[in-house]
């Protein structure tokens, strides 16, 4: 399918024509464009008669309707491959009937699907801005995280921390000490030892954004293939606690590859699709899902999951759901006015004016 001759038909009717007019719309040359509309002669698409001589209309007729010979042809492929090599084509120029019935068609195959494998097909707007622990900043970046690596230890919501790659530990006022589970694989088969990490705590201690966090640690020391000691003789009260963090995720490198064991790994991660699959060497319960696969969608797609409760009276209904959370910083030591306490008082006061007033802009926004 030729996205410009699409563009074309939408634009340009039956009729005469100036092709520096076709030339202009298409963004080249008038050479360039009629090389181009002898092509679509050739396909069967169109004809073009050249005017005689400077100044006279040229003329276009139309011999089949592109849209809709292309609609057709995309509607086939949702229906025959993956819902990744479709998507791209919503992206023409399409007119809003058209439109409105390719999105319906493709909103279809979104949410569970059951074949051979259990699927969770999933609608993006913009690729992960990285799977890499150290670098996951933002929440959707962290989901990926959560799901292809492991903490030694983690967190629940009221502060009480629960074993995960560590099965315990021994805390005194200058040394943690973690006990590892025996025979947890990474996605490439090899077992995680006490050696790997260190390596990976090391790389983190190390890093411009976390070593002020961890500037207590002295050292990291491999007692034993399951044993490991974070020394910190001057205290660090929130040792354990620092090892929840989602950028504590243990991880190993292979052949420039970022390898886990959580209880997916990465099988496929680019602008189109991003892909995980269970990993059934887990160490912990294996995912109910085979597959979960987040498929590149445009901008203006509206996300509707299917689901397999019936409602009588309503086809959808909307979800609202929070994700994430967002803080206002106000650094006194930066070269700008807001050095000044009277601009940061007042920065306060428009905050405390109006923050039972935010829900009224954004009912997901919660203050």
């Amino acid at each position: 399918m030729d996205k410009t001759l699409l563009n074309l038909w939408q634009s340009f009717s039956s009729g005469n024509i100036k092709i520096q007019d076709l030339a202009d719309f298409l963004n080249l040359s008038t050479k360039q464009t009629v090389r181009y509309l002898h092509k679509w002669m050739d396909e069967g698409w169109l004809t073009f008669i050249s005017g005689k001589g400077r100044g006279n209309p040229s003329s276009l007729q139309w011999l089949k309707n592109i849209e809709q010979i292309y609609e057709s042809q995309v509607m086939e492929i949702m229906d025959q491959q993956p819902v990744e090599k479709s998507s791209k084509y919503l992206l023409y120029n399409w007119s809003p009937n058209s439109k409105l019935r390719l999105m319906t068609k493709f909103h279809s195959k979104f949410g569970y699907i059951h074949n051979s494998d259990d699927k969770l097909i999933i609608p993006r707007r913009k690729a992960f801005l990285t799977t890499h622990p150290l670098e996951a900043a933002d929440v959707h970046s962290a989901h990926i995280v959560a799901n292809v690596f492991n903490r030694l230890v983690y967190m629940d919501e009221k502060g009480n921390i629960f074993p995960e790659i560590a099965h315990s530990w021994d805390v005194t006022q200058s040394t943690l000490r973690l006990y590892l589970k025996k025979s947890i694989k990474f996605h490439d088969g090899s077992i995680l030892t006490a050696s790997d990490v260190k390596l990976c705590l090391s790389k983190l201690r190390d890093h411009t954004y976390y070593k002020d966090l961890w500037a207590p640690i002295e050292k990291i020391e491999v007692v034993s293939p399951l044993i490991i000691d974070i020394h910190y003789p001057k205290g660090c009260s929130y040792c354990l606690q620092m090892l929840c963090m989602i950028n504590t995720s243990i991880y190993k490198e292979n052949n420039g590859q970022i390898i886990g064991t959580g209880g997916f790994y990465i099988g496929e991660n680019n602008l189109e699709k991003t892909s995980l699959i269970a990993f059934h060497d887990y160490f912990q319960e294996r995912p109910l899902l085979d597959t979960v696969e987040f498929i590149q969608v445009p901008l203006e797609f509206d996300t509707i999951y299917q689901s397999s409760k019936h409602h009588k009276c309503n086809s959808t209904f909307q979800v609202e759901r929070n994700s994430g959370f967002g803080v206002i910083i106000m650094n006194a030591w930066r070269d700008s006015s807001i050095q000044h306490i009277d601009v940061r008082n007042y920065l306060h006061s428009i905050i405390a004016n109006n923050i039972n007033h935010i829900h009224e802009y954004d009912s997901q926004k919660i203050p």
